[in-house]
């Protein structure tokens, strides 16, 4: 499907669209298993959740619900996300393998129920791999590499020129431009 914007992949996954559903799935169950994580959610509980915000997305409408005008997407997912593990961690309570303090520990309190600064982070690090991930899709693999070996795993431009037997004014020209890109593509995906 490629890359496509929140608005335009919404209105796809409210219209049950297959495809749309499955970028859906690839762009957000990561970050939706990080914040199970950090309400404490073990593995399986994570799982369990990351099938429950699916489902509030694709069977119960949030998707086709959204509203740009009412609020960021990103506050929505989040809010999804916070009451489904709620939910999860309040059924653990009741069973008996735990007790209140330990089942509670989760449970967000009401400051952690307005935007956060880990949400936030996490936010952006999810914008940054989906965008990193499109980056890689869009340029020429030679850029691609220079970019990754100059900027992301720190090699000498000299080295990384000799390794991929290009100019060193071209590794500083892929960086430069993988940049700029990525920069554009985080922002448009933060958009919405």
């Amino acid at each position: 499907m490629g890359f496509t914007t929140r608005s335009s992949l919404l209105r796809l996954v409210g219209r049950n669209d297959e495809f749309a559903w499955r970028e859906f799935y690839t762009k957000y169950s990561p970050l939706v298993r990080l914040r199970g994580r950090d309400h404490g959610l073990d593995l399986v509980a994570r799982e369990e959740l990351v099938q429950a915000v699916m489902l509030e997305f694709f069977k119960n409408g949030a998707a086709s619900r959204f509203d740009k005008e009412k609020g960021r997407f990103r506050d929505l997912l989040r809010t999804i996300v916070d009451r489904r593990s709620i939910d999860i961690l309040r059924k653990q309570w009741r069973t008996p393998k735990m007790c209140g303090a330990e089942a509670l520990r989760g449970i967000p309190s009401q400051e952690e129920n307005s935007p956060c600064q880990e949400w936030e982070d996490e936010w952006r690090e999810n914008l940054l791999r989906q965008a990193f991930a499109e980056l890689k899709a869009k340029i020429e693999p030679v850029n691609f590499q220079a970019f990754e070996l100059y900027a992301i795993k720190r090699w000498n431009p000299k080295d990384v020129a000799a390794f991929l037997g290009i100019a060193v004014a071209s590794v500083y020209l892929a960086k430069s431009r993988c940049i700029a890109a990525l920069g554009e593509m985080v922002a448009e995906l933060d958009e919405d």
